[in-house]
C-alpha cells in the first residue's frame, strides 16, 4: 500500500465522465462543405469586382467627373475672336495677349458677410463703379455659369494686387483682347466690341458687328483645382479658346489709307470736319474704301487705359461714331440721270432723238390743290434737248419728262415733245 501518493487530474474524474470523450472521434469536413464556403467567397469576391469594374469603366466619366467637381472650379474663358483682313491679307483687327478678372458670383454671394471689403477692394483695384458691379452680379445666370469677367486688359500691377486679396472669389486667368490696326482709318469699317449678355464678347459696330457669327469662334475651359481645405493648388487651361473663320474683307487697306488722308486734308482746307467717301469697284461692286469723318479710334473702346476717352467721343457735337458714309440721307443729285436714261431707253419710253423743250421750268397739275400746281425747275433753259444734250447739260426738264412722265393737261404739254413720246 503506497502512502502519500500524488493525485493526479485524470483520477479525479470518474469514468462515466471520461466515458463520452473517450468514445468521441474527430472525422475531417465533407467535401460538400468546403465547396460551399469556397462558393461563397467566390461569389462575394464575384460582386465586389464586379462592382468596382462597374464604377471604373461603365460609370467612370461620371464619378470622375463628380470628384473632379467637389476638387475644382471651373471658368469659361471667352472664345477668341476670327482676325479681319483686307483683301491682299493684311490684319486689320487681331487679337493680343492680356489678363482677365474672373468672380465668382455664387461663392461672392454666400460669402456677402466676410466678402464686404471684397467688393471694396475691387472696385478700388479695377476702378470699377458701383453700378457697373451690380450689373455684373444681377445679370449673370447661376444655373449655367458661376464666373463672370468685372475686368479684361488689366495691368500687372492690377493683376497682382487683385491676387494678393486671397479670395476664392477672384481668378487671374489668360484672356486676349482686341486690338485694331490703325483705329481711326478703318473704324467705320472694321467697328469695334464689347461686352454683351452672359459676359460675351460681342461686334457692336462695323464688320465686327455684321459678321459676328463667322467671327465668333468656342469658349474654353480653365480649372482651378484645390485640395480639401481649399486651398489653390494648381491652375489648368483643360481647353483653349478657338477662334472663327478669318473674315476677308474687299477694303485696299493702302487705298483706305491714302482716301482717308486726301479727304480729311481736303476738309480740313475748306474748314470743315464733316464728310463721306465710298470708293467702288466699277465691274463688280466691290467696296474697295470707306470712310466718313470725323472717325474715331476703335481701340479706345476695347483698353481699359483709354477708357476715359470714351465720354468724349460719346458727347462730341460732330458725331463721330455716326457712319455718314452708309447711315446718312443724301439727295442723289445728278448722278442718278444716267440711269434714267439708260432706264428710258431701255423701256422704249423715249428714243434717243427724242426731245424736250427746257424753258426753265416745267408746270405739274396737282390733284389735292388745283390752283397750285406744282413747279419744277431747271438750272437754267436749255431749250431742246435729246438724250445725249441732256446728259451733257444736266438738264433737270429732260429727266422729269422722261422719268416722270407727260400729261395731257401739263401746261403746254404738246409744245414741249419733239419725236417719238
Amino acid at each position: 500500500m503506497r502512502k502519500n501518493s500524488d493525485l493526479l487530474f485524470e483520477e479525479a474524474f470518474s469514468d462515466e465522465i471520461l466515458k463520452p470523450e473517450a468514445e468521441t472521434m474527430e472525422l475531417p469536413a465533407s467535401r460538400r462543405t468546403f465547396f460551399l464556403v469556397f462558393g461563397a467567397v467566390l461569389a462575394v469576391a464575384l460582386v465586389v469586382v464586379g462592382k468596382a469594374s462597374y464604377l471604373s469603366f461603365a460609370s467612370g466619366d461620371f464619378y470622375r467627373a463628380r470628384a473632379a467637381a467637389n476638387a475644382t472650379e471651373e471658368i469659361e474663358l471667352s472664345p477668341y475672336r476670327a482676325s479681319i483682313a483686307d483683301r491682299f491679307g493684311e490684319q486689320l483687327a487681331k487679337n493680343v495677349s492680356s489678363l482677365s478678372v474672373y468672380l465668382n458670383v455664387q461663392v461672392f454671394i454666400e460669402g456677402a458677410e466676410s466678402t464686404g471689403g471684397l467688393r471694396t477692394d475691387l472696385e478700388r483695384i479695377l476702378n470699377l463703379d458701383s453700378d457697373e458691379f451690380d450689373r455684373f452680379i444681377n445679370d449673370i445666370d447661376l444655373e449655367k455659369k458661376k464666373w463672370i469677367a468685372v475686368a479684361r486688359g488689366v495691368s500687372p500691377e492690377e493683376a497682382i494686387a487683385v491676387q494678393g486679396l486671397n479670395s476664392d472669389a477672384v481668378e487671374v486667368v489668360d484672356d486676349y483682347e482686341r486690338s485694331y490696326v490703325d483705329g481711326p482709318v478703318f473704324a467705320h469699317v472694321i467697328g469695334y466690341t464689347g461686352a454683351g449678355d452672359a459676359d460675351a464678347i460681342i461686334g457692336k459696330a462695323g464688320a465686327e458687328l455684321a459678321y459676328g457669327e463667322i467671327l465668333a469662334g468656342s469658349p474654353g475651359r480653365s480649372l482651378v483645382f484645390r485640395d480639401a481645405v481649399g486651398a489653390v493648388i494648381d491652375r489648368r487651361v483643360v481647353s483653349a479658346p478657338t477662334a472663327g473663320d478669318t473674315l476677308e474683307l474687299t477694303i485696299d487697306a493702302p487705298f483706305q489709307r491714302y482716301f482717308y488722308e486726301r479727304l480729311r486734308g481736303t476738309l480740313s482746307a475748306l474748314g470743315r470736319e464733316a464728310g463721306a467717301g465710298i470708293a467702288v469697284n466699277p465691274k463688280t461692286g466691290e467696296i474697295l474704301a470707306l470712310v466718313s469723318l470725323p472717325s474715331f479710334d476703335s481701340n479706345a473702346f476695347v483698353q481699359r487705359s483709354r477708357s476715359a476717352e470714351r465720354p468724349e467721343i460719346l458727347n462730341k457735337r460732330s458725331k463721330p461714331l455716326f457712319n455718314r458714309a452708309i447711315s446718312g440721307l443724301y439727295s442723289p443729285g445728278s448722278t442718278v440721270k444716267p440711269l434714267v436714261t439708260l432706264a428710258a431707253l431701255k423701256e422704249r419710253v423715249v428714243e434717243p432723238d427724242t426731245e424736250f423743250f427746257s424753258a426753265g421750268s416745267i408746270e405739274i397739275p396737282n390733284p389735292y390743290y388745283p390752283e397750285k400746281p406744282s413747279v419744277f425747275l431747271d438750272w437754267k433753259p436749255h431749250g431742246w434737248v435729246d438724250a445725249r444734250s441732256a446728259l451733257a447739260r444736266s438738264s433737270n426738264i429732260y429727266f422729269y419728262l422722261a422719268g416722270g412722265g407727260l400729261t395731257d393737261d401739263t401746261v403746254g404739254a404738246r409744245d414741249l415733245v419733239r419725236g417719238n413720246y
